[in-house]
């Protein structure tokens, strides 16, 4: 007997064929903006509400609470509050569940508690240190390459030495690794905790070990739905299979075309192999997008169809062609990013809302000229996901220590990187530094100069050896700095501050350390224009813009109409009047790290950000992008020869019109366009070759190549540790050269 509330009337055919499907294993393909969380929901609705299954027996999973809790009111709106029963979680909360419940089986307390990101790492320090490895010099965030390293065995199903030993970089010898390990795990059971692996991976063995407790389950839950399941891992998967059983009345829904979190363990083979693991599973493919123009979605399939392996799906709308695709073509990325910022002026001006605009890129370095120009056409804007340029922690220690150079009495500066990175300047050593300048009235500068010197007449104070050494040699190394900051230029000082702070490798052994290391990157580029300034006058210019930029008119915060800027990543989900995917070059759209593999993941990724415009979709790209020590050429992205060529309208700039030929115009427009491989540099380093470097130390050379025009050296150190370095910034030299010099 139906549910009175419960209506399908508004569904499409393809739709209700998904919602009306009730026996066996069924995969929805939905296209992007075509409506997948409505069919979930309407199902969940129509299994309790249209034939009558208990709501305790439906069991749908997803990946966060907020996507949960939609779903769950989503589907109570259509078929009332008896839908409050139904089981819709997440997959972690979906664990916790049965391990409470059945955990005693094998061994876990049901009471145990759930280890956060702190907790893992204070439980591997502990690890380490019985060890004698807390010191070690194994690099600073080996406690998050371990805890990463053990999540992703879990994630799999592996066991954790095995999978270790298969990793191509692995930074500890396995065996080691193995052993650590172990460690991990008997430490998190003696504090009876579990981590988010354990949340998948322990039910996964628990259902192996008991057969009853299996059949149980799957006797009480007949229809299991999971959501978003491009993105699954095999832990994952492995659960809602077994929870699913003889019935295999197990619907997934997902959309391989959107699979992009490849690097935190989804798995894409899992859903482009789902029919040869449930032969007879129903494929429904949900083709038919209420989100964006034809235009825009005839570019998407183009771009969706030279992936090497996906499901094949054409998204369509009854939504009118609308506008061309517009490809802005700029000189430079400066350039870009002000055209970008004059064409969203032109946007509001005509009335779209700014929080209806997006600038969409592949890396949040990106967002510094863009922020910039927008604040100079006085746009107000807001950065999704990562702080504003300026205010990126690394930027402003960076900038604070140029502070220091520029002035000595900058207190502020000195606060920031007394102990940044890490010297072993205390909380103890900064009161006592913070008590004796208050009682003297000298700059922090000047009075660690009297504190070198042991000056007689300094007054007492409890500074120890230790810590009084260390404040004497960040003295030492500001005043080197600051004798180079007058003969130098700001790109080589900049660099000269990052290799004797310990800056560099303080970034190297982050854990966000690749990010933060390209907005570093990023920073040293914006330099190149005062290369016509006598260098103090150059770095008293640069801070005074910077100051400008980060703290004058606050067009970043006004008012809640903010066009917003985000990555590739952070933008799924979301949908957006006008989009621009900025940066449409190959080595950011594809990036460099995948040039030489599979780029199917960057085409999705290119997929997602196109698929977030509704009526107005705009790609650009520069011929060059300015760096600190010139100007470097690019090409357009590969993926720019896959767009239907009489779809997208050519934009160039007026300085990219007068800056480049127009046979190569014609050329870069030609839907038979291929980038023409980039003349490379020879390599200056090769395998087996011993280098130095400032921070490091010495190492030897494992391989070299040329990417980009850049070469990129992995090298072995002394220390034990593997690096990937950027030659052109990490100054390594040969260790003959560096002798006889």
């Amino acid at each position: 007997m139906s549910h009175p509330s419960y209506h399908g009337e508004s569904l499409n055919p393809e739709q209700l064929e998904a919602v009306r499907h009730v026996d066996g294993p069924m995969m929805i393909l939905a296209g992007a903006g075509s409506g997948k969380t409505r069919v979930i929901t309407h199902r969940a609705a129509y299994l309790v509400g249209g034939l009558g299954i208990a709501p305790e027996r439906v069991l749908a999973v997803t990946f966060t609470n907020k996507a949960a809790s939609e779903m769950r009111e989503r589907a109570v709106a259509l078929g009332g509050s008896i839908l409050h029963a139904a089981q819709i979680s997440t997959f972690h909360r979906l664990g916790v569940r049965l391990l409470r419940r059945f955990g005693e089986r094998i061994g876990i307390d049901p009471n145990f508690s759930i280890a956060d990101a702190d907790d893992q790492r204070s439980v591997l320090k502990h690890v380490l240190a019985r060890r004698g490895l807390d010191k070690a010099g194994l690099g600073r965030n080996v406690e998050s390459h371990i805890i990463a390293s053990i999540a992703r065995a879990k994630d799999e199903l592996a066991d954790p030495l095995e999978h270790y030993a298969a990793t191509v970089d692995f930074r500890l010898e396995p065996e080691l690794f193995g052993d650590i390990a172990s460690d991990y795990e008997r430490e998190l059971a003696a504090s009876n905790a579990l981590d988010f692996g354990d949340l998948l991976a322990r039910p996964v063995s628990l259902l192996s070990e008991h057969p009853a407790v299996l059949e149980h389950l799957q006797g009480r839950y007949l229809h299991l739905m999971v959501d978003e399941y491009q993105d699954v891992n095999q832990a994952q998967d492995t659960l809602m299979g077994m929870l699913a059983g003889a019935h295999s009345n197990l619907v997934v829904v997902g959309d391989d075309d959107q699979c992009i979190y490849t690097w935190r363990g989804a798995n894409v083979d899992l859903i482009l192999g789902f029919a040869d693991r449930y032969p007879g599973a129903r494929v429904v493919r949900l083709t038919r997008n209420y989100r964006s123009s034809g235009n825009i979605l005839e570019c998407a399939n183009g771009l969706a169809g030279g992936m090497n392996r996906r499901h094949e799906k054409e998204l369509w709308t009854q939504r009118p062609s609308g506008q061309k695709i517009t490809v802005i073509e700029a000189s430079d990325t400066e350039d870009e990013a002000e055209e970008i910022a004059r064409e969203i002026a032109r946007l509001t001006n005509q009335g779209i809302p700014a929080q209806q605009i997006a600038i969409l890129y592949r890396v949040n370095s990106q967002s510094r000229e863009l922020e910039t120009e927008l604040r100079r056409f006085n746009i107000a804007y807001v950065v999704r996901g990562a702080p504003e340029f300026y205010q990126r922690r690394e930027i402003k220690d960076l900038i604070a220590y140029l502070r220091l150079l520029y002035r000595d009495a900058d207190l502020i500066s000195w606060r920031r990187v007394l102990n940044t990175p890490p010297r072993g300047i205390g909380p103890g050593t900064r009161e006592q530094l913070e008590s004796l300048r208050a009682d003297l009235g000298l700059p922090v500068g000047q009075l660690i100069s009297l504190l070198a010197s042991q000056d007689p007449d300094l007054p007492p104070n409890g500074l120890t050896s230790r810590g009084r050494g260390a404040l004497v040699r960040l003295s030492d190394v500001i005043e080197s700095l600051r004798r180079d900051a007058a003969a130098v230029s700001l790109p080589e000082l900049l660099m000269a501050v990052l290799e004797r702070t310990g800056y560099q490798r303080y970034l190297t052994e982050d854990d966000r350390g690749e990010d933060r290391l390209e907005n570093v990157r990023s920073l040293l580029d914006s330099l190149a224009v005062y290369a016509g300034l006598e260098p103090a006058e150059a770095l008293g210019q640069f801070l005074e813009d910077v100051a400008l930029i980060a703290g004058g008119d606050d067009t970043a915060g006004m008012g809640a109409e903010r066009v917003e800027l985000m990555t590739l990543h952070r933008a799924k989900g979301l949908e957006y009047d006008c989009v621009f995917v900025c940066g449409f070059v190959d080595g950011l759209i594809p990036h460099l790290r995948s040039l030489d593999r599979d780029v199917d993941e960057e085409r999705r990724l290119a997929y997602v950000g196109m698929t977030r415009a509704r009526n107005r979709l705009y790609l650009s790209y520069s011929a060059r992008a300015r760096r600190y020590w010139g100007q470097q050429s690019q090409d357009p992205s590969r993926f720019l020869v896959d767009l239907p060529a009489d779809l997208l309208e050519y934009r160039a700039t007026e300085s990219y019109g007068h800056g480049v030929g127009m046979e190569l115009f014609a050329l870069r427009r030609s839907p038979r366009f291929e980038p023409p491989p980039p003349v490379d540099p020879d390599p200056q380093f090769a395998p087996g070759q011993e280098v130095q470097h400032a921070t490091f130390g010495t190492g030897v050379v494992l391989e070299s190549q040329i990417a980009r025009g850049e070469e990129i050296v992995k090298v072995r150190f002394d220390t034990g540790e593997t690096k990937k370095l950027a030659a052109a910034y990490a100054r390594l030299v040969p260790v003959a050269a560096a002798e006889s010099g």
